[in-house]
């Protein structure tokens, strides 16, 4: 059996204070690292474009591109892949290139009533930041044709009922 000296423990004793030492500096790194991921991905922009649905006087279902991120979202491109109603197939959402969606901003657009098409579109955009995203989405203008719901019968009802639905309309698209 070797000799314990004072000198022995005292050296063990540093050996493992600085392993100690190196394992929580490497526990904190990644610790750090990981809050880091994590709040990044807080504060990015996640764009979303879907197709929804009003039902207020008459159904009519929307185009909605929609900031559910917690920053600024800079459009760079649009691709559409497949058919669009009419006015979408032409302008192919355009207009929003080069534009801002702010986070929880959503802006829709009209679908045609006799369009029953599928498409998908490629969207990219980046961040404050320059960070680069891109996202596809599949747009199906019949998903809710199978969903049920009654839309009032409002034929009789006067200017003040009608002027409450309108506006209702627009609190709802409003919300969205």
């Amino acid at each position: 059996m070797p000799n314990i000296t004072n000198d022995n423990v005292q050296i063990w004793t540093l050996y493992i204070t600085v392993a100690i030492a190196l394992i929580g500096f490497v526990f904190n790194v990644i610790s750090l690292r990981q809050t880091k991921k994590a709040t990044e991905d807080m504060a990015k922009p996640y764009i979303n474009v879907f197709i929804d649905v009003y039902a207020i006087k008459s159904d009519y279902r929307v185009y909605v591109f929609k900031n559910f991120g917690n920053s600024p979202a800079y459009i760079d491109k649009i691709e559409v892949l497949g058919e669009l109603d009419t006015v979408h197939q032409k302008l192919k959402f355009q207009s929003l290139v080069g534009n801002m969606i702010a986070p929880g901003q959503s802006i829709t657009s009209t679908i045609e009533r006799g369009y029953h098409g599928i498409a998908t579109l490629h969207i990219k955009y980046h961040d404050q930041h320059n960070n680069d995203y891109k996202a596809s989405f599949r747009l199906d203008a019949d998903a809710f044709n199978t969903l049920t719901y009654i839309v009032p019968d409002t034929s009789n009802s006067d200017d003040v009922a009608s002027a409450i639905r309108q506006s209702t309309a627009a609190l709802i698209r409003d919300m969205k």
